[in-house]
């Protein structure tokens, strides 16, 4: 009688995977495979072994693009419920990423963008994978696979790209004593590594992040980036000074720098419409501890940005002795 329950959800699965075959309508077919995911990944996760491949087999291709976009999003949260998927996932991962469609491309880069982090992080700590070794070598070609895309002429693939370069910038990268998480965020760094690791090396992986990092900042000043893409990378460059303050002083120059001399190819309108984005990202940077010693280059910026006056005199630590920020009472009569 005990095993009553898991062959009920197991025939109510098989049941939904015909149906869904068999829908000819998106609206019906999708319903049914929120349907699914949530029964094998929330409800009952032991059925995800069963049923992953035939999931794969049946929808992975399917004539529609919503449901395509469904299962990139399947793979993900799948994965957060079973390691032993994830060298499957990725296969396939690398697999839709050719998809003829960009709004498939789109979801799977963002897909991957967590899969790669978990990827990193379960390795790291050495957590009982199969085959470990293919699993990174999968999730490498994966990377390679979407650095690529920054050739792509579609601007919103671009900006995806530039995202995924920012998670992997802070996860091939140590946190130090001042690094501040964003509520919510998952950070994946390489203290997770185990010193011993059999193949992944720390030095390397260090390597790999500085090489993606100075990609960001390169892109700053091509002519072929778009106002859209360099607010996104400026967004992420900010999120990874806060994040990792050893990128602190780099990151203060790239903003002083769009400061100076903004891009020429941006119009005035776009050029506000920047400023007026990074206005409260400025902000949360100019309070982090460790841009105390950048507030020379960063307080312009923010003076440029539009940043309210009483909130940079609040703020602004140019005048003070090193370390010692000023009192709050003193901050608030200032402002």
């Amino acid at each position: 009688a005990k095993m009553a329950a898991p062959s009920d959800t197991h025939n109510q699965v098989v049941d939904l995977i015909n149906a869904a075959s068999l829908a000819t309508d998106k609206e019906t077919k999708l319903s049914l495979l929120k349907q699914i995911q949530e029964l094998i990944v929330n409800f009952e996760p032991a059925l995800l072994d069963n049923f992953f491949e035939e999931l794969l087999l049946g929808f992975q291709n399917d004539a529609n693009a919503d449901v395509r976009r469904f299962i990139a999003g399947f793979l993900e949260e799948a994965c957060k419920k079973e390691l032993t998927l994830l060298s499957r996932a990725l296969t396939t991962i690398l697999a839709m990423l050719h998809d003829g469609t960009i709004a498939v491309v789109k979801r799977v880069i963002q897909a991957a963008t967590g899969l790669y982090r978990q990827t990193l992080g379960c390795l790291g700590r050495q957590q009982r994978i199969p085959g470990p070794k293919a699993v990174w070598e999968s999730a490498l070609a994966v990377r390679e696979a979407i650095y690529k895309l920054l050739e792509s002429d579609n601007d919103g693939v671009r900006v995806l790209v530039a995202k995924f370069l920012e998670m992997l910038v802070l996860a091939h990268s140590l946190r130090s004593r001042t690094s501040e998480t964003p509520p919510g965020a998952v950070d994946i760094s390489l203290d997770r590594i185990q010193l011993t690791h059999p193949f992944l090396k720390i030095s390397e992986l260090q390597e790999d992040g500085e090489r993606f990092f100075a990609e960001l900042v390169g892109l700053c000043g091509a002519p072929t980036t778009t106002a859209g893409l360099l607010t996104t990378i400026l967004a992420s460059l900010v999120t990874i000074a806060r994040m990792r303050p050893t990128f602190m002083a780099r990151v203060a120059a790239v903003l002083a720098s769009i400061q100076s001399s903004p891009p020429p190819h941006l119009s005035p309108s776009q050029l506000e419409s920047l400023r007026r984005t990074l206005r409260p990202q400025l902000v949360l940077l100019a309070k982090h501890e460790a841009s105390a010693k950048h507030h020379e280059g960063l307080v312009p910026v923010c003076e440029w940005a539009g940043v309210d006056p009483s909130e940079i005199s609040a703020l602004d630590r140019r005048l003070r002795v090193p370390g010692h920020p000023r009192p709050a009472a003193a901050a608030a009569a200032a402002a």
